[in-house]
C-alpha cells in the first residue's frame, strides 16, 4: 500500500514538472493524434483501427486518417493505408482475409475499398459522385451492401458552383440507395454494382401492371395518375417532363400513368403515403386504392398522420410512424408470401 501511495506521489510529481517544463498548448492538442473506428478480427488475434493526423502547411489544413493493424496483444502496430487522402471505417471480412473501407481519395468522394491483407493494394468497388454513406459484408463474404444518396440535380449543381446557398424546404428531397457489389470480379474482369432500391412508389405501381412475378407489392407516395398530378403537386417542374402540357396532348400522360394499367393487376399491393404530402398528394395514392377495390385486389391504404413527402428518408416527424410503417411493410409480406 505504501508503495502504491510512492507511486502516485512520485507520477504526480513527475507529471508537473513535465507539465512545467512542456505546458499543454493549442498547438500540442491540434498535433496530438486520435485512435477511433476499432474492429477486431473474426479470429480474435488482430485489431484494425484508425488514426487521424493533423496536416498543416502552408496551402494545406485538415486532418487525414489511416487505417492500421495491430495484434490484440499490443505488438506489431504498422499503418497499411497511406496518401495525402483519407481512409476511414475499415471492417473485416467474414474469413478475416480483406479489409473493406471508404477513402475519398478520387475526387473528394467518399468511396468502397476493398484491400486484400496478404498483400497488393486497395481496389476501388464504387465510383459514385455523392459518396458511400454505409456498408457492411455479407454473412458468407461474397458481397458487401452499402447505401449511397442521391446525386445532385443539374441545377443544384450550378447553384453549387455559383455559391447560391438559397434552398426549398421539402425541395427535391435525397433518399438513400441500398446497393451490393460482388467481392469477386465477373468473367470479364469488373464487378458491377446492383441497385437494389428505387423510388418505390410510381414504379412499384407501374410493375404490377406489367407483371405478377411477385407475391405482394408496396407503393409508397406513388405518382399513378399524371394527368391529374401535374394539377396538384407542389413542384412545377413536373409540368416539362412531358413533351406537351396534359391540356394539349394527354397521349403521354395516359401513356406513362399506372392507372392506366390497373386493369391488369393481380398482386396484392398495399399503399402507403404521408397525410401531408404535397410532392405527391394523397388523391394519387386514393385513385389506385379505390381501381383496385373495384377490382378485388387485396389492396390496403395507410395514411401517415401529420408526415410529409420525405417520410422513409431522413424526414419523419415522428418516430412512432417510424414504428408503424416497419410493422405495416412486415405484416403485408408476410401475409402473402409464397
Amino acid at each position: 500500500m505504501i508503495n502504491l501511495i510512492v507511486l502516485i506521489l512520485f507520477t504526480l510529481s513527475f507529471a508537473s514538472v513535465s507539465s512545467a517544463q512542456n505546458a499543454w498548448t493549442p498547438e500540442m492538442q491540434v498535433k496530438t493524434k486520435a485512435i477511433g473506428a476499432p474492429q477486431v478480427s473474426p479470429d480474435g488475434k488482430r485489431v484494425a483501427y484508425t488514426v487521424s493526423d493533423a496536416v498543416m502547411t502552408a496551402d494545406k489544413s485538415e486532418f487525414v486518417t489511416q487505417i492500421y493493424l495491430a495484434n490484440t496483444d499490443g505488438t506489431s502496430a504498422f499503418q497499411i493505408t497511406y496518401g495525402e487522402k483519407s481512409s476511414t471505417n475499415p471492417k473485416w471480412s467474414p474469413d478475416g482475409n480483406w479489409l473493406a473501407f471508404t477513402s475519398n481519395r478520387k475526387d473528394n468522394k467518399n468511396n468502397l475499398y476493398l484491400l486484400r491483407l496478404n498483400g497488393g493494394e486497395a481496389e476501388p468497388l464504387t465510383d459514385v459522385k455523392t459518396g458511400v454513406s454505409n456498408f457492411d459484408w455479407s454473412p458468407d463474404g461474397r458481397w458487401i451492401a452499402y447505401t449511397v444518396t442521391d446525386k445532385k440535380n443539374e441545377d443544384e449543381e450550378k447553384n453549387d458552383k455559383g455559391k447560391n446557398d438559397f434552398r426549398w424546404v421539402d425541395e427535391n428531397v435525397k433518399m438513400s440507395r441500398l446497393f451490393v457489389v460482388s467481392v469477386m470480379k465477373d468473367a470479364s474482369g469488373k464487378r458491377e454494382p446492383r441497385q437494389l432500391t428505387t423510388e418505390s412508389g410510381v414504379l412499384t405501381a407501374w410493375i404490377v401492371g406489367h407483371t405478377d412475378r411477385f407475391a405482394a407489392a408496396v407503393s409508397m407516395k406513388p405518382v399513378i395518375n399524371w394527368y391529374s398530378f401535374v394539377g396538384t403537386t407542389d413542384g412545377a417542374d413536373w409540368y416539362y417532363n412531358f413533351k406537351k402540357l396534359p391540356w394539349e396532348d394527354s397521349s403521354e400522360h395516359i401513356r406513362r400513368s399506372p392507372i392506366t394499367y390497373v386493369g391488369n393487376v393481380k398482386t396484392p399491393t398495399m399503399l402507403l403515403t404521408g397525410d401531408l404530402d404535397l410532392r405527391t398528394p394523397m388523391e394519387q395514392t386514393e385513385q389506385y386504392y379505390r381501381a383496385l377495390k373495384l377490382r378485388k385486389v387485396p389492396t390496403a391504404m395507410i395514411r401517415l398522420n401529420d408526415e410529409y413527402h420525405g417520410f422513409n428518408a431522413l424526414g419523419l416527424r415522428h418516430p412512432s410512424n417510424r414504428l408503424y410503417q416497419i410493422q405495416y411493410l412486415r405484416a403485408w409480406f408476410e401475409k402473402f408470401k409464397r
